[in-house]
């Protein structure tokens, strides 16, 4: 079949197994640090943020052209959740399509097969169910399409016909701003120009000098890169983190086995989980260096047989150990305090297991076609191999939608991360957190606590304890918590904002301004951090600093109505009605049917003796809640004064 016969009989395939996967993510709720990094995002607000996306970003790592992405999608959806759950499955798609045509141009007999095993891989689940993994899949498609135009400028550079030097020309160009916008959506796409050097000595049998000096502005833009993102991780991701530290040969050792796992996972992707428990490898043991040794001997049975089989399993393996070395534990890495591997580090890597296995089908379906079997045996084997193949993409893809399910709300999936690895602290404390916004303090606190048993010096564990205990009415205990995650973590916002809000539980008010105000000075746009500072500052009688601190929370999240309708009954309280009465109206905007925004903006009226426009309004509220006897007392009381 010709590629064009065949792209009208995969593509919907290819579609159908996507969107059945990931029905049951399109709704699915915010996910660890989703609100970070999108819907509590200032950087998305306004051109401000956008500006600041690529001249100076506030956050852990440089990402541009993702952040840029994401400021276009916040002006499309906004909240809506489907929109950029939409966005992820079409890119994790888009790049499925590459792929095919990529692995088709690499001359790979079953290129369509290796496309739909990246669409069905529970591997990629992480990468496509998860808002905040944006950068995956929104990397790939440029990165892949740098490939195929790396691929073009070879063949029409070796053209047999004579090269064409326009076609050539144009094809490197586009290679390389492929690469560089891949590498402004995500910087561990940085190994790239290694996948280069493999493709021109897999294509040619060997590489020159000519070869690495084409190569050499890809290696020059991706040291570039790699200097930023390794300043970005010290400086912005790890900060004051206690990160360990260990020998480097044990870093070598952890490195092997991240290899095997990634291999392991691609091959058996079972038991997958978006966080694994952190190997102790203190002391380190012979089965420790055991990947290393596997990996030793295969990469000498396939040089062994470079000049046939072995050339193309070189290439293959190369390109997908190449994709894995920015996160082996080699370089500096906020996230290696919390694991050694991830899921989502294997998204380029899977790309190349996938188009191993397409390969290796090919190879299978060839020797069951030899003439080496009599006709029926030829068919028989064929039947088989079919079957084989049709009976794992099944598998993949009903183990992929099982697992893209658990992503629908925070509580499942750290359940689920929880049964898979229990003797992580992360998705102990991560499930405690999730509860915690469910309001199952009592739930919560049992995992925090085994989370504390873990890992008792993360600050965060201790934040979340606190918020569970100060939920649970035991004041003094959460303080002490809090107390303690300040002393490990001077630095960390959210311990003192969190002990801040258990100084003002437990009556001390005036002791917690300082933590407040220290809170914000770490974390300057928090917009509830600004919103509680406000209040308890209101509560303090310092009602004009409460007025300053509550206007920047509503600057910073302006879609909050509860934020508008405290702001404004402060503005009410410091005598600033028409102001109160402005905020009360766009509360109401925000949310129509607010019993607490009609009461409050008809009090307000009233206050300014707008009594006719406040009987409405007051309506409004006793509807909302009918038993309320504050709004029906203070509705009487203002028909009396209306009355003629």
């Amino acid at each position: 079949m010709t590629f064009v016969t065949r792209r009208w009989l995969g593509a919907p395939i290819l579609l159908i197994a996507g969107l059945w996967i990931y029905a049951t993510t399109i709704h699915g709720a915010c996910q660890w640090d989703d609100n970070l990094e999108i819907f509590r995002n200032p950087l998305l607000r306004d051109w401000t943020g956008l500006r600041q996306a690529w001249s100076a970003p506030p956050g852990a790592d440089y990402l541009p052209l993702k952040t840029s992405v994401e400021w276009v999608m916040w002006h499309l959806w906004r909240g809506d959740v489907a929109g950029y759950h939409w966005a992820g499955i079409a890119l994790h798609l888009l790049s499925a399509f590459l792929l095919w045509r990529i692995f088709d141009r690499l001359g790979i007999r079953f290129a369509w097969f290796g496309a739909l095993l990246f669409v069905v891989h529970p591997l990629a689940v992480d990468s496509v169910a998860w808002m905040s993994e944006l950068k995956n899949t929104l990397s790939l498609p440029p990165l892949l399409l740098a490939m195929w135009s790396f691929i073009a400028f070879e063949e029409n550079r070796s053209a047999v016909a004579g090269p064409n030097r326009f076609g050539a020309r144009t094809n490197y160009a586009l290679s390389w701003l492929g690469f560089l916008a891949a590498l402004l959506c995500k910087s561990s796409v940085v190994m790239f120009p290694a996948v280069l050097v493999l493709y021109v000595v897999w294509r040619n049998g060997r590489h020159t000098a000519r070869d690495l000096k084409r190569v050499a502005p890809f290696f020059a833009v991706a040291f570039a890169f790699g200097l930023v993102t390794l300043r970005f991780q010290t400086e912005r991701a790890i900060g004051d983190l206690a990160m360990p530290v260990e020998p480097v040969f044990t870093h070598f050792v952890a490195a092997g086995l991240a290899l095997g796992f990634y291999f392991y996972t691609c091959v058996f992707p079972a038991a997958l989980s978006p966080v694994y428990a952190r190997w102790d490898l203190n002391p380190v043991t012979p089965a420790h260096v055991l990947p290393w040794v596997v990996i030793a001997v295969g990469f000498v049975g396939f040089w062994r047989w470079r000049a046939t089989w072995g050339r193309h399993a070189l290439f293959a393996s190369g390109c997908f150990v190449a994709n894995l070395v920015p996160v082996l534990g080699f370089f500096p890495m906020s996230y290696l305090r919390i694991s050694r591997v991830a899921d989502h580090f294997a998204y380029l890597a899977l790309a190349c297991a996938c188009g191993a296995a397409a390969a290796a089908a090919g190879e299978l379906f060839n020797w069951a076609d030899s003439g080496h079997w009599p006709p029926i045996f030829r068919t028989r084997l064929r039947v088989v191999a079919s079957g084989g193949i049709a009976a794992l993409v099944v598998s993949l893809a009903w183990q992929s939608r099982t697992y893209a399910a658990v992503f629908r709300d925070p509580v499942a999936l750290w359940t689920h991360a929880v049964g898979q690895s229990p003797e992580s602290w992360f998705a102990r404390n991560n499930l405690g957190s999730a509860l915690l916004q469910e309001g199952d303090a009592a739930t919560a606190l049992g995992h925090l606590e085994a989370a504390r048993r873990l890992k008792p010096d993360a600050a965060e564990i201790l934040v979340n304890l606190g918020d569970a205990l100060l939920r649970l009415h035991r004041a003094p205990e959460a303080i002490e918590a809090d107390h303690e995650a300040v002393k490990l973590e001077p630095g960390f916002s959210s311990a003192h904002y969190n002990l801040a809000n258990a100084l003002v539980a437990a009556g001390r008010l005036p002791d917690s301004l300082g933590h407040y105000r220290e809170a914000i000075r770490l974390e300057p746009d928090s917009a509830m951090m600004r919103y509680n500072f406000g209040t308890a500052l209101a509560e303090a009688g310092r009602l004009d600093e409460g007025v300053i601190q509550l206007a920047e929370a509503v600057r910073l999240d302006p879609e909050s109505p509860e934020m508008r309708i405290n702001f404004a009954n402060v503005l009410a309280a410091a005598g600033r009605l028409p102001d109160a009465a402005a905020q009360f109206e766009v509360s109401l905007r925000l949310r129509p049917d607010d019993a607490d925004g009609h009461f409050g903006l008809a009090d307000v009226l009233a206050a300014m003796g707008r009594l006719p426009e406040a009987m409405p309004h007051y309506e409004a509220a006793l509807r909302a809640r009918p038993d309320d006897a504050a709004i029906r007392q203070a509705r009487d009381a203002a028909r009396i004064r209306f009355s003629p």
